[in-house]
């Protein structure tokens, strides 16, 4: 093509052109934060929606309540503001919507939170903080099973992991408030340990303390994940929105006053010593090449401190034990740094065992009883149902377990081969939560901070995916839509047994 005076654009034109595109580009960009921010709006009205109607009168949405016992100490702040919603059948179907629009709003604001202001995002974050704080206790009772196992040690001299609480005292506060009455105490015994300040606390001055030291333990934990962000490089309004942001980690977590908290926090002090500890290893080598010595620095200490972490995270939940041959996979090219994970992790150990033995003798935490619950739409128990077995015989648990020891294998070969523990550690986890046989949705607070740090869109994705299954498989009218159509996973003969399993351990 020849070019002439025709051909090229006036100067005029040329600016007009210009401008235009930037008001395109300015109305793209505001319409990315109006998205995110009505994205972000939604998630925080419906949590006030939920916990309102929580605490206004007994439902289903906070189990400890009873129909005719729903204290004030236990309806909080908030009890009574709301009442006469709907019927119960009606509100499990306005709950289940809520959750359901909650998480398309996650989805959605995970992927635009770059459009929006930090700012923005931290006042979000403080103000679903004081809403939680201030709920009645949401899903499940296990906030005071926690309770009534501390009492059991420290006010009736009854050893938790050797005593069934159905044989302590009925008329203890704790017991009539607790379920687990047949479960020897499945709780790490550094986490029973901390719980024994609350023994001699009456359940509503518990509930409450509890509750604030739950919150600092997630704000140490969204603090941690976006200091990591910052290391890393990434986007930490992103980094903060996944991981303060899930309303499954909101409602059943946080909301339900779950004690995972106080171990993640450790797993995510560990990731950001192990981040802080390779940012110091970097400075210091190239100082090394500059003036040719060895100039002294804080990573063996990080990387210590990261052992020291995971140990006592292991001690307060079985669990985190899995991302300790992780992270020395992810470090085994680095002999420095795997020793001084292992001398943290040795003595982090040490304190563990030795408080443990101190408080209960030989015993430990009853996992293998739990470990065999079921529930009935957790992953293995699909497989069987699918396999025409009835559900998860013991045959496939074992199986299953065999898989999940491959599958911490080839997560631990990746981290030893790309030196990537967090998508190697988040990776781990998914396959954790996907193998259990007694899934919980608030487990998904586990992944989170490895799929805010990692940058791994196919970890991003597979975590997103597993909060949908969670949230499908735990809403209140799962069962219901599961009848509509004819699953009747309960009723078959190996359903009937996994039922069967669980009320002998809720024993009045």
């Amino acid at each position: 093509m020849s070019i002439d005076a025709t051909t090229i654009p006036a100067p005029g034109a040329l600016r007009r052109g210009r401008r235009g595109r930037g008001v395109l580009a300015r109305r793209l960009a505001l319409s990315e934060r109006q998205l995110a921010g009505g994205a972000l709006l939604l998630i925080v009205a419906l949590s006030a929606l939920i916990v309102l109607a929580a605490a206004g009168e007994p439902t289903f949405l906070s189990a400890p309540a009873r129909s005719n016992y729903f204290p004030s100490w236990m309806s909080g702040p908030l009890g009574g503001i709301w009442t006469g919603i709907a019927s119960e059948a009606t509100l499990k179907w306005l709950f289940s919507g809520a959750i359901l629009l909650s998480y398309g709003a996650y989805v959605l604001l995970i992927r635009h939170a770059g459009a929006l202001r930090m700012r923005t995002l931290l006042v979000a974050v403080v103000a679903l903080q004081l809403i939680y704080l201030l709920a009645p206790p949401l899903a499940l009772t296990d906030v005071f099973n926690y309770l009534n196992y501390a009492r059991m040690e420290i006010v009736h001299h009854l050893n938790p992991y050797v005593t069934m609480p159905v044989l302590e005292p009925h008329g203890d506060p704790a017991y009539a408030l607790s379920n687990w009455h047949g479960l020897l105490s499945p709780y790490g015994p550094l986490f029973t340990i901390f719980t024994f300040v609350f023994a001699h606390l009456s359940p509503g001055a518990y509930l409450w303390i509890y509750k604030g030291a739950l919150l600092i333990a997630d704000a140490g934990l969204i603090a941690l994940v976006v200091a990591g962000a910052q290391l890393l490089g990434r986007d930490r309004r992103q980094a903060l929105a996944l991981v303060a942001l899930n309303p499954i980690v909101l409602v059943w977590g946080l909301g339900a006053d779950h004690n995972d908290f106080f171990t993640i926090v450790l797993v995510a002090l560990a990731l950001y010593c192990l981040l802080r500890s390779g940012k110091e290893r970097q400075a210091r080598a190239l100082r090394r090449l500059a003036v040719g010595g060895w100039a002294l620095g804080s990573a063996d200490l990080l990387d210590g401190g990261a052992g020291f972490a995971l140990a006592i995270a292991t001690g307060m939940k079985a669990s985190a034990v899995v991302l300790i041959p992780i992270a020395l996979a992810a470090l085994a090219r680095e002999r420095p740094r795997v020793l001084a994970l292992l001398s943290g992790v040795a003595v982090g150990g040490a304190i563990a065992l030795t408080a443990s033995f101190a408080a209960f003798g030989a015993h430990f935490p009853d996992l293998a009883i739990q470990s065999a619950l079921v529930t009935a739409l957790s992953m293995p128990n699909l497989l069987g149902l699918a396999l025409a077995q009835g559900g998860e015989t013991a045959t496939l648990h074992s199986l299953i377990t065999l898989a999940l020891v491959l599958a911490t294998a080839a997560c631990c070969l990746h981290a030893y081969r790309s030196s990537d523990l967090l998508a190697a550690g988040g990776f781990s986890t998914i396959a954790v939560i996907a193998t259990l046989s007694w899934v919980l949705p608030w487990y998904i607070v586990w992944v989170l901070p490895f799929t805010a740090l990692a940058g791994s869109e196919r970890l991003r994705r597979a975590t997103l995916w597993l909060g949908l299954y969670l949230i499908l498989t735990w809403v209140p009218v799962a069962s219901q839509v599961m009848s509509s159509v004819g699953f009747h996973p309960q009723q078959t003969a190996v359903g009937r047994e996994h039922g069967r399993a669980v009320e002998e351990l809720l024993t009045p």
